[in-house]
């Protein structure tokens, strides 16, 4: 059970970082237009 906490907490931090890139390209796609 300690295991799978951990990996699912690694996957939210991991999901949230993507997330930000997302934005982040997103944003610059915007930019350029």
């Amino acid at each position: 059970h300690l295991m799978g906490e951990s990996l699912s907490n690694l996957s939210v931090k991991e999901l949230k970082q993507l997330e930000n890139k997302i934005e982040r390209g997103i944003t610059r796609i915007r930019s350029k237009k």
